[in-house]
């Protein structure tokens, strides 16, 4: 399968118009439209970042003492 991308802007009646494809006149070709935007969550997902100072001990298991399965 051959992918080709473009970004375009729909037209105020909601319209899209794609032109010169890179694909052979009578092709059946695929049309999978995507927004170009975030989701706005609510949350701020910057609000952890570079917030760690040091691991303690990365590699070690963690609440190994809870796990059921270990006793």
């Amino acid at each position: 399968m051959y992918a080709y991308r473009t970004i375009t802007t729909i037209d105020n009646n909601g319209t899209l118009q794609l032109e010169t494809l890179p694909f052979p006149a009578g092709s059946v070709v695929e049309i999978i439209v995507l927004a170009n935007e975030t989701v706005n969550t609510g949350y701020d997902t910057n609000l952890l970042r570079d917030s760690v100072v040091k691991y303690d001990s990365p590699m070690e298991p963690v609440a190994e003492k809870d796990w059921e399965v270990l006793k």
